[in-house]
């Protein structure tokens, strides 16, 4: 099992020689040193990336690296009082929800060291019948049962997926009304977004930064249809601090959202493109150019408010289909998109011939250029990453790019 990181490393959440991976374009690595210390075959593997520390799980044992209970360069491994095995974890800067895909458990972990009980079991939302007030106690369940698929946090929301395609703000559930069962979820800081079997998008939550897709700054209070990708059937999705991204299943990508750093990708903005231009003296009026953009209703588009200083990249209320330019060759690729992650303000991509292409802020080295002298990309750009057949992982400040799992 082999790594390659660029980012944000002040707490030795890596094992790199220096605290500060800015300077670098890519670091390789190895986990032998974690997986030694439980002498363990290795069957599974995941990784979420904290700004401050790394949660891996091997198998069903998790461990945390980097910065913990006010002390940096830190690894342990975190097991719940009932040492319940754990298939995945989601987590905030305060805390992580541990669960299993087969069950409707989730275990709470509090990071503050002030916190004197670290460990809390959530109630069971999953079997709790909120019309009628039933409340039952958290159980196992069996393989016939409705389990959680997917937690994703953010700092306002802990949103899950079950199986029967439920979703949950934890504790309660969300009416969705969406065309279709629902596949996935994830969330910004402020907003989430959710995939259904049908291809259709949906996202709600804050919006105060265009990252819903809607046309405007509103707030919606549950899943509203993303309108504009209307008929064109979206595969992947993915939401970074305050913008969203999404896969078409021809293999291209629509952003939208926030751009100050540049991480919509957008390689070049005409006056018929759909953005909030900033302006210091008058609001930006929304073009449509897109043709699913003509299905958005009138009252929904609307003159958005500055965000930025009047130098700063627009942001986008509606999807853009984003173009790949290629420096080297002077063109654009004709190269579908198979992976997208997000960043808190940065995007990265992995086109159908293996390449890594990346977009956004780099202040902390986390596109693999050096800092010093690339603070920001404003379009993807060709990332020099030294492994083969990698899957893409974003944290906040940071990217992993992780080999297959294989066997000790």
């Amino acid at each position: 099992m082999k790594f390659s990181y660029c980012g944000f490393n002040a707490f030795n959440q890596w094992e790199l020689e220096d605290n500060y991976n800015g300077e670098f374009k890519s670091i390789e690595l190895t986990a032998n040193d974690i997986c030694d210390k439980f002498k363990e075959e290795i069957e599974t593997f995941d990784i979420y990336i904290n700004w401050s520390n790394n949660l891996y799980i091997f198998n069903t044992k998790v461990f945390i690296r980097g910065f913990h209970n006010g002390n940096i360069n830190v690894f342990q491994e975190l097991t719940n009082p009932k040492s319940d095995p754990v298939t995945n974890i989601t987590s905030t800067d305060e805390y992580v929800l541990f669960y299993n895909t087969k069950h409707t458990y989730v275990w709470k972990y509090y990071l503050d060291e002030d916190v004197e009980e670290k460990w809390r079991l959530l109630p069971n939302f999953v079997k709790v019948d909120q019309r009628i007030g039933l409340d039952e106690s958290n159980v196992i369940n069996n393989d016939n049962d409705e389990c959680i698929l997917k937690i994703a946090s953010s700092i306002r929301m802990n949103v899950a997926l079950t199986s029967n395609g439920r979703i949950f703000n934890i504790p309660y559930e969300i009416n969705t009304k969406c065309l279709g069962k629902v596949i996935d979820i994830n969330c910004g800081f402020e907003h989430g977004i959710l995939l259904t079997d049908l291809g259709n998008v949906y996202t709600w939550g804050g919006g105060s930064r265009c990252q819903l897709g809607h046309g405007s700054t509103d707030n919606y209070d549950e899943p509203e249809l993303v309108e504009a990708l209307s008929g064109i059937k979206i595969t992947a999705i993915s939401a970074g601090g305050w913008h969203c991204c999404a896969v078409s299943e021809s293999g291209d990508l629509y952003t939208w959202g926030w751009n100050e750093k540049g991480q919509l990708g957008v390689f070049s903005a005409s006056k018929d493109n759909i953005g909030c231009k900033n302006n210091e003296e008058e609001e930006s009026s929304l073009n449509l150019s897109i043709e699913s953009s003509d299905a958005i209703p009138q009252n929904k588009i609307r003159k958005l408010k500055d965000f930025e200083s009047a130098d700063a990249l627009p942001n986008y209320a509606l999807p853009m289909l984003i173009d790949i330019y290629d420096d080297e060759s002077d063109c654009l690729l004709e190269k579908n998109i198979v992976e997208v992650a997000c960043g808190s303000k940065h995007t990265v991509i992995k086109l159908d011939d293996g390449t890594i292409w990346g977009a956004g802020c780099n202040k902390y080295g986390q596109l693999g250029f050096e800092a010093k002298t690339v603070e920001s990309v404003s379009y993807f750009k060709k990332l020099n990453v030294n492994l083969d057949n990698v899957s893409v992982k974003c944290g906040a400040w940071g990217t992993a790019f992780i080999q297959s799992c294989v066997k000790k």
